[in-house]
């Protein structure tokens, strides 16, 4: 197995992200990588919980991995990985946001376990090209968690770049 890590401190109260993050459904909204959430069941606590399972849909057109929550606590959730287009036979996936300074800012956090495909050459190619991608996600989500959560109405989508609206109808913004 191969672990995978990052954290990113957001200037963000921590009882505000943690509901951005719980919210399984919509991870889109906040993701700059996913494109869109196919949301295939609901779990012990509603749209999320141990149970709740989602296909999340990347930009690249034809990337996809079904998450399933295997495990969750008041901070944060594991997921099962599976049917996924990333190079890897199995993973798991725990996304966690904690207080900090008091609770006044929040750090996001991933913990990512995978066994990558292909021997040697597999575990080459996470190390150099999908551990870095993976790290920018972390950074990514952490700032779609802090936009999001100032202003609801703004979404941090579309392969990274910031809108307002609908996918159908956006305005870029700067943040």
């Amino acid at each position: 197995m191969y672990e995978i890590m990052h954290e990113e401190v957001i200037d963000f109260p921590h009882e505000k992200a943690i509901p951005i993050l719980f919210d399984f459904r919509n991870v889109w909204k906040i993701h700059p990588l996913v494109e869109r959430v196919d949301f295939i069941s609901p779990g012990a606590a509603g749209d999320h919980g141990v149970g709740a399972a989602r296909v999340c849909n990347f930009y690249d057109g034809g990337g996809s991995v079904k998450e399933t929550i295997i495990e969750e606590t008041p901070n944060s959730f594991t997921v099962q990985m599976s049917e996924m287009s990333l190079p890897f036979k199995s993973g798991t996936a725990k996304l966690s946001v904690t207080p900090i300074r008091g609770g006044a800012a929040s750090c996001v956090a991933l913990v990512m376990l995978v066994e990558p495909k292909f021997g040697p050459l597999g575990v080459l190619m996470t190390k150099f090209v999908l551990a870095p991608k993976l790290r920018g996600a972390v950074k990514g989500l952490a700032e779609g968690i802090l936009v999001h959560g100032r202003d609801p109405t703004v979404l941090v989508s579309k392969g990274g770049r910031t809108y307002r609206g609908t996918e159908a109808n956006p305005t870029w913004v700067t943040v």
